[in-house]
């Protein structure tokens, strides 16, 4: 019914779209958030999306662990150089 090669072509878009915006919203809302708590558990709930959608492509289970843990030391990262302002 649906030819193959643009289902691919779809698909590619959207992860492409989540794989850039997922990081800038991530940061957008860790930066409203204030307290440095419920910055961690917004961090902790974007980097089980993040992973969950990792989880949905072709990817391994050595570079979603990989990638997860890289968007995850971004966040910690951002988090510690805005808390306590």
């Amino acid at each position: 019914m649906y030819n193959d090669i643009y289902l691919r072509r779809y698909n590619k878009l959207i992860v492409a779209l989540v794989a850039s915006l997922l990081p800038i919203i991530a940061i957008i809302v860790l930066y409203a958030v204030k307290g440095t708590w419920r910055r961690i558990c917004v961090a902790i709930a974007f980097t089980a999306l993040f992973g969950i959608a990792m989880a949905c492509t072709t990817a391994r289970q050595s570079e979603i662990f990989a990638a997860t843990a890289a968007f995850a030391a971004v966040e910690v990262v951002f988090i510690g150089s805005v808390s306590g302002k």
